[in-house]
């Protein structure tokens, strides 16, 4: 959960997958934005555009809009473009929508903000997304009396269907690149992480098509400013929560701290207990820092500890959340992981610092011992799984480190 983002790897597409997972990305990823850039271009070629300076106002605001994004409290993003793209959609027709959209899209990779291919995916999927929105505002209004309220219905029928196809094409590519189940990154990125700003979000949207289509043009600038009024009103409370998650995260090693343990334990695992899946709860202690420490000086210990962090972070799955403890001590928490998976994460941590970490020219050797705790063969208490989980550590120490154990099989 609270792994560093992906970064590029090079200017061609942007992904930390190796092997399989990365062809079946880049397949992915390939597929939908040559099937939506061939429709968009058919669109254009059969259709034709209002006059030039609107096609060029639109076109002009869509570049604008999708190479300045506006980040939200909630870590969700907001262009300014969505309602650029419905009141173009609305007041003239596909075509326009197309063009105001895919080149802003696949203008971020020109600007060096996306690799190539992840602007091509977000071109063509894009391009899909206001296809299905047009059909669906066709086919609603086919049924319905040409009345303004009506024409409202219509619209955010088609509204809905162009966001639902948006998250969907996008969060599985999300979902790939994270190793996770689809349909929990589609229930994450459609609502968990816009829930307070999906109304604002399509009232809007709402707004700027139908300004757009009683005053023109100027009914976008109106909107255009709307959008960017509202994200400097958020500011501040951006600012609140970069403060709160700062507090609730160690600063050498950038995982959670104590701090975030008690709130999840709070907030989280009623959560898990309610669903009824397992989760548990890995117990970390380094064998051997604090020798390190002692001999070589705590820098060279920070160091240690920044490197372990990396590894876990590596080797844990998107969902897992990592936590330093307190000194040589790190929990992970693994919802929907038994025993059984738990301990083979531990063993494998435990393969990876078979050798030694290197640290201005010196190298040190370091172990983990490892207790797992799981819910619920273990308790149906956090605090409870967490002082197992400890306990298992301890008579892995024990029996020499560098070793998993179970709290079942004590």
């Amino acid at each position: 959960m609270n792994q560093p983002g992906a970064t590029p790897n090079n200017r061609w597409v942007s992904t930390q997958l190796t092997g399989t997972g990365r062809t079946r990305l880049i397949t992915y990823l390939t597929v939908i934005a040559g099937a939506g850039l061939c429709f968009s271009a058919l669109v254009l070629n059969r259709n034709s555009l209002p006059d030039l300076g609107t096609t060029a106002v639109f076109t002009i605001l869509g570049i604008i809009g999708f190479n300045q994004r506006i980040n939200l409290p909630s870590k969700a993003q907001l262009h300014a473009t969505w309602p650029l793209l419905v009141a173009a959609l609305y007041c003239h027709g596909l075509p326009l929508a197309i063009l105001a959209g895919v080149p802003g899209m696949v203008s971020q990779a020109v600007f060096g903000s996306s690799a190539w291919l992840n602007s091509l995916f977000n071109g063509g999927q894009l391009a899909v997304s206001l296809g299905l929105a047009s059909i669906t505002t066709a086919i609603v209004s086919s049924f319905t009396p040409e009345t303004l309220a009506y024409e409202i219905v219509a619209l955010i029928c088609g509204m809905t269907a162009f966001d639902l196809c948006n998250i969907a094409l996008v969060s599985l590519a999300v979902a790939m690149e994270q190793q996770e189940r689809w349909r929990l990154c589609f229930s994450r990125m459609f609502f968990r992480d816009r829930r307070n700003l999906l109304p604002l979000l399509y009232l809007l949207t709402l707004a700027g098509a139908l300004l757009c289509s009683f005053i023109g043009n100027i009914g976008l600038v109106i909107i255009f400013a709307h959008v960017f009024a509202v994200w400097h009103l958020m500011r501040f409370q951006q600012e609140l929560d970069i403060r709160t998650e700062e507090s609730r995260t160690d600063p050498l090693t950038k995982a959670f701290n104590y701090r975030y343990l008690e709130d999840w334990l709070h907030s989280e695992f009623p959560k898990v207990v309610g669903e009824g899946k397992p989760c548990s709860f890995i117990f970390i202690d380094l064998d051997g820092l604090k020798h390190i420490n002692d001999t070589s000086g705590h820098e060279a210990g920070d160091a240690i500890l920044v490197n372990v962090t990396q590894a876990l972070f590596s080797t844990a799955r998107a969902q897992d959340v990592i936590i330093r403890y307190g000194g040589d001590e790190f929990i992970i928490i693994c919802p929907s992981t038994d025993h059984e998976t738990a301990a083979m994460l531990g063993q494998r941590l435990i393969g990876i610092f078979s050798s030694p970490i290197c640290y201005q020219n010196a190298a040190f050797k370091i172990g983990l011992s490892v207790g797992i705790a799981a819910y619920p063969e273990d308790s149906d208490i956090g605090r409870d799984l967490i002082r197992l989980a400890d306990w298992a550590m301890y008579h892995a120490k024990k029996s020499g480190g560098n070793s998993v154990c179970k709290a079942r099989d004590l």
